[in-house]
This record gives structure tokens, C-alpha cells and sequence, in this order.
């Protein structure tokens, strides 16, 4: 049974298609009512290197933010993404989920290394969200000043990282109500037809009910035997 088998199966019982389509509109607009409200809060913060104090113009740290810069903040957003950066969000009141990205540019033909670090974080209310994201960007100067320690790096020589724009007052996602109802009506709907599939292929491949023996033959005087109409 091909495609076009499977679309005439189905859209010969357009009784059942209608019901299915109904159902899918009610379980749509189900999710959207019983959807939770969701806030995200974004932050951006640099990676910078040692420098800042120098009377050297050129030691300043923002006329030195290479690709080597890049490469740490890379390292540093992997760290904030592990499980314990996670529990550290969820600890300030946010949800389990973050974005940690650090690769500047829209398009992979673009796309370099960035001394920034852009985070987003959801919570159920607007502090909440913002909450979420000082956590993250609080958890990553942490390990970053604990990472070099390790590694035995000097005082004031230190990489550090500093937040560029501050967590935003958590915004409301306008698509998430949109979202569930999208998810229910298209579960129910394909749910619904491979019932009504199901069910149709049943019943044509059923086999016709056999007649018992002594019930009386029906048809025309055409369908009948010769010897019956001499009689």
C-alpha cells in the first residue's frame, strides 16, 4: 500500500475525518489553555585578557581581544554548561534550561570565535529568569578564577570575565501557548487517522459474513434456474 493508497483509505470515511479534525481543534485549544507561562532573561559577558590598570594604551584589554581570548571564552562556556552550572541555575529559581553560546556571527560563513559569552535562561517568572542568568554568569567567574588557580596562574595575570549587559528583567515567551496547542492538536490529529487507517483497513479486508444453509435465495426471475420458472 503506497501514499495515494493510504490519502483514498482514509478520506473514504470523511465522517471519521471529521471528527478527528475536531477533536484535534479541542486538544489544540486544550494545550494552549493548560500552557504555563515561560520568561527568558538574556546576558552578554566578555572574556578579557590581564592588562587593566596599565598606563600602556596598548595593554588594554579591549584592544586585545583575539582569538586566543576566543578560544578561552569557548572553554569557559563549555564549563557553563555542565550539570553543576545547571543546578546552580535551577538553585536561583529558573528552569533547567539555559543557552550558552560563543560564537559571534548568524551564519557558518561567518561564524568566529567571540570574546563574549551571550546566556539565556527561562523561569516561570520574570526575576526569576533574570535570577537564573546572574547565577550562570556569577558561576562562570568563578570557575574561571578557580580554573587558573589550578593551573598555577599568577596574580594579576589572571583572564577575567566581566558582564557587558546586565541580565534583563525576564521577558514573556510569546510562542509557548502557541507551542502546546500546536503539539496537541498535531498528536491527536495523527493519532486520530491511523485510528480511522487502522480500523478501515480492518474492515475492508474483513470477510463477507457466509450464509447459513436453508436461507431463502433472493434475487430476480432472471437469476433463477430454469427448472424453478418451468415450475
Amino acid at each position: 500500500m503506497n501514499v495515494d493508497d493510504l490519502v483514498r483509505a482514509v478520506l473514504r470515511r470523511r465522517a471519521a475525518c471529521v471528527v478527528v479534525v475536531v477533536l484535534a481543534v479541542f486538544a489544540g485549544i486544550y494545550g494552549a489553555a493548560t500552557s504555563t507561562t515561560s520568561y527568558q532573561s538574556t546576558a552578554v559577558a566578555v572574556v578579557y585578557p590581564p592588562g587593566a590598570g596599565n598606563t600602556d594604551a596598548g595593554l588594554n584589554p579591549l584592544a586585545n581581544l583575539n582569538n586566543n581570548i576566543g578560544q578561552t571564552a569557548v572553554l569557559l562556556s563549555s564549563v557553563m554548561r555542565s550539570p553543576d552550572a545547571v543546578a546552580a541555575v535551577e538553585g536561583a529559581g529558573a528552569s533547567d534550561q539555559i543557552t550558552v553560546n560563543s560564537i559571534a556571527g548568524d551564519a557558518s560563513s561567518f561564524a568566529q570565535l567571540s570574546p563574549q559569552i551571550v546566556v539565556t535562561t527561562i523561569g516561570d517568572s520574570p526575576e526569576s529568569a533574570r535570577a537564573g542568568a546572574q547565577a550562570l554568569v556569577d558561576y562562570g567567574s568563578r570557575q574561571l578564577k578557580a580554573l587558573q588557580t589550578k593551573i598555577g596562574v599568577l596574580p594579576r595575570t589572571e583572564v577575567m570575565m566581566t558582564t557587558a549587559v546586565e541580565p534583563t528583567l525576564g521577558t514573556e515567551s510569546s510562542d509557548t501557548s502557541l507551542r502546546a496547542a500546536g503539539a496537541y492538536a498535531i498528536a491527536v490529529g495523527v493519532l486520530g487517522l491511523l485510528v480511522v487507517l487502522a480500523v478501515g483497513t480492518y474492515l475492508d479486508r474483513r470477510p463477507a459474513p457466509k450464509r447459513t444453509t436453508g436461507e431463502p435465495v433472493t434475487g430476480t426471475a432472471d437469476e433463477a434456474s430454469p427448472s424453478t420458472i418451468d415450475a
